[in-house]
């Protein structure tokens, strides 16, 4: 996949800088390039990574601008996670219950509020907010994660 991604970013003359490469596997196995873009990775993964590894990309990409070697060195070895609050259809959001809290929960945001229209939940136009956790495990924070989803109630006005 490291060439696949290279070889595209080779392909847009992109040599110098930060650059987010999506890749996809096909069936037999073969990556096939869906996205580039000379820009930082979306949807809060640094900040997962430094939750995570403790490790400040944002910092990492800049002392490499700079020309200097940035310190990729793991201060913990932990995992995080994210997952989307999405509403059941799109429609017109009432109201979001029982934002979770507790030992995994890092951050509960909420991009949507009551009255504004909301997309299909099949694409990111259809997200409400997200929570972010952490824990010991990849297993434990995805566990955690399902526990804090199950327990958040998105309430969509009726059409009629």
């Amino acid at each position: 996949m490291y060439a696949a991604a290279t070889a595209a970013l080779t392909a847009l003359g992109l040599r110098n800088g930060i650059a987010h490469t999506e890749l996809k596997v096909d069936p037999d196995g073969r990556p096939q390039v869906i996205e580039v873009g000379a820009r930082p990775p979306g949807d809060h993964i640094m900040k997962l990574v430094k939750e995570a590894l403790g490790i400040d990309v944002a910092r990492a990409c800049l002392e490499t601008v700079l020309g200097r070697r940035p310190d990729l060195t793991p201060r913990r070895r932990a995992a995080a996670a994210i997952r989307f609050l999405t509403a059941p259809e799109a429609g017109t959001l009432r109201w979001i219950s029982a934002l979770p809290r507790g030992e995994h929960i890092i951050a509960t945001s909420l991009s949507k509020m009551p009255g504004d229209e909301v997309g299909d939940p099949q694409d990111n136009m259809g997200r409400l907010g997200q929570i972010m956790l952490r824990a010991d495990t990849a297993a434990e924070a995805n566990a955690a994660a399902v526990e804090a989803l199950r327990g958040v109630t998105v309430h969509m006005a009726t059409r009629w």
